[in-house]
């Protein structure tokens, strides 16, 4: 049995609304589906966690290996 879907429906379920994941396509783009200044705010909030957690990482190694030189000159 096939059934047709009216055009209604299709509009109703669109991957946004259905918690699926929206490509990028010139059909969703020119849709209207993508929203250009969310995602640049995603990639910034990315972005600035990857620097700070690159920084936290390079300040503690650079801790860890100044106590370490300390003991060391101590121990002499």
């Amino acid at each position: 049995m096939v059934f047709r879907v009216p055009r209604v429906w299709e509009r109703e379920l669109t991957p946004a609304q259905t918690g699926g994941k929206i490509h990028m396509t010139v059909e969703n783009i020119e849709a209207g589906l993508i929203d250009f200044k969310m995602l640049a705010a995603q990639t910034q909030q990315k972005m600035t966690a990857s620097y700070t957690k690159g920084q936290t990482l390079g300040t503690t190694r650079a801790k860890a290996k100044a106590v370490a030189k300390k003991a060391l000159t101590k121990r002499k």
